[in-house]
């Protein structure tokens, strides 16, 4: 998976906010899953994938529905945490990139 920023947060989140409370976990794992496939299909081929883009997670969100404009800062701040976890109990997620928030 390339690495993560901030527009990568956002967009992941904004993903879990359309979906219900009971798949958001789920939907999360699978989106991190697609942007380290298609990252590994962009090393190894030289291209983006035609599914799931081109390794990032902004990219990895594009066939899901999304909530567009404002959120509910609530709902908003709770799926932000659900990415971040999903993020940390990922075997192999690296904190030191440079160009990564983490």
């Amino acid at each position: 998976m390339r690495p993560v920023g901030l527009l990568d947060l956002d967009a992941v989140a904004r993903c879990l906010c359309a979906a219900t409370v009971q798949q958001q976990y789920d939907l999360a794992r699978e989106i991190v899953g697609r942007a380290d496939v298609a990252d590994r299909y962009r090393k190894r081929l030289g291209r983006r994938h035609a599914v799931y883009g081109d390794g990032t997670l902004s990219a990895a969100t594009a066939p899901y529905a999304t909530v567009r404009g404002r959120v509910v800062e609530q709902t908003y701040l709770a799926a932000l945490r659900i990415v971040v976890d999903v993020l940390i109990e990922r075997r192999g997620f690296c904190f030191s990139e440079r160009r990564s928030i983490w």
